[in-house]
């Protein structure tokens, strides 16, 4: 049986990055991205699940879609030495096979439907907060003989922000600001701050 909801999207916008590649120590980039999606559904099985939900008409107008991101910024930063290279003390090169890598995102908030009693549903005319995170990577190599050592630490989430990923209960965020339900579920924010570290060596 073939079905057919005569769904459809539209995507446009626009990017603006600038790129400085690897070279004399450091390389970087930035990144802005404008872009607006709507359309009729943001899925297959969503006309089903407002009729599901027990609204007595579908909507057929176009809206946002769960994916529109209105805007979208990006910066990296990484500062390396080689082997041999960096500042001279007492003769050596203390921060010789350095590196530190700094990465930034950063995003205005997605839409979402809150539940109300209306005939018709509005859908996504509310937006999530907007949301940043960044992550600071910090590497050291060490030479022992033919033997390279390389420790690496990343700290993600670097100042812990608390950006909120899911909403469980539009009704008590939008009245409470609290977005993981009655229960408080972490997963309505995304993962804190956590530091990974690495030992590896090559010969």
């Amino acid at each position: 049986m073939y079905e057919n909801d005569n769904s459809y999207a539209t995507v446009q916008g626009g990017e603006l990055s600038i790129l400085r590649l690897p070279g004399f120590f450091w390389s970087g980039s930035i990144s802005y991205t404008y872009s607006v999606a709507e359309g009729r559904y943001s899925s297959a099985t969503e006309q089903y699940q407002y009729s599901s939900e027990g609204y007595a008409v579908i909507p057929t107008d176009d809206n946002y879609l769960d994916w529109d991101q209105r805007h979208t910024a990006n910066a990296h930063l990484n500062l390396s030495t080689n082997r041999g290279e960096g500042p001279v003390l007492a003769g050596i090169h203390p921060f010789e096979g350095s590196a530190l890598s700094l990465s930034w995102s950063w995003g205005s908030g997605y839409p979402f439907t809150h539940t109300s009693d209306e005939i018709l549903p509005a859908i996504n005319k509310m937006r999530y907060p907007w949301t940043m995170q960044t992550d600071l990577s910090c590497t050291r190599k060490f030479w022992i003989g033919s033997a390279e050592l390389e420790a690496k630490a990343t700290v993600f989430n670097l100042f812990n922000r608390a950006n909120i990923v899911r909403i469980f209960d539009s009704d008590l965020y939008t009245s409470t600001g609290n977005p993981g339900g009655i229960r408080s579920n972490p997963a309505a924010f995304s993962p804190a701050r956590h530091i990974f570290f690495s030992l590896g060596m090559s010969w």
